[in-house]
């Protein structure tokens, strides 16, 4: 079997080797094993790795580097981390200011799209 990336991931996940075997349900030991390449977790294992660290199946046994959707799903997470350091009132407001950056963005990019394909065929048409 291919190297799992649960070193990478546990560093990522700020919490300890320990930490993450007692949330798991597993014996520190046997996830050790697991961690460093002595044993093989079982498919299940496997799946219960996966949906912890919020990764797919083919990442964490390493038949794929990571890409811009697993980045974005760790900026994800760790804006949830910042916004339940907040009291409930202060998170509204944080969402709401996130939501109106977010529709500003999209905008801006369809704009721009918009502009690049006018541009196009601008340039298109002339030839």
């Amino acid at each position: 079997m291919a190297k799992l990336k649960l070193k990478q991931l546990i560093q990522r996940s700020e919490l300890s080797q320990k930490q993450i075997a007692e949330k798991l349900g597993i014996k520190e030991t046997t996830f050790s094993q697991y961690v460093v390449g002595n044993n093989e977790p079982s498919i299940d294992n496997l799946i219960q790795f996966a949906d912890f660290f919020n990764v797919s199946l083919d990442f964490l046994c390493g038949r794929y580097e990571e890409t811009e959707s697993v980045y974005r799903e760790e900026n994800e997470q760790d804006i949830l981390r910042i916004l339940n350091k907040f009291k409930p009132l202060d998170q509204a407001k944080l969402i709401d200011r996130f939501e109106t950056l977010a529709a500003n963005y999209r905008q801006e990019t369809l704009k721009k799209t918009k502009e690049e394909i006018s541009e196009e065929l601008t340039t298109t048409a002339t030839q």
